[in-house]
């Protein structure tokens, strides 16, 4: 019984530190996907300026 007891929290412990993890890393990969979705707009604004201002030359 006292190893089944002690496998059963050693598997919990670990589910919970999982989904921990997941739930901060979920977090993280969500603020960087913003990031770089806003990097990504004001690339193309530079990149747009770049070509308006070579046309008109």
């Amino acid at each position: 019984m006292e190893e089944f007891f002690t496998s059963t929290v050693q598997t919990t412990f670990s589910i919970a530190v999982a989904a921990y993890l997941l739930v901060r890393m979920e977090t993280r990969m969500s603020e960087l996907t913003k990031a770089i979705n806003e990097l990504q707009a004001g690339l193309r604004k530079c990149i747009e300026c770049d070509f308006y201002k070579t046309e008109r030359k």
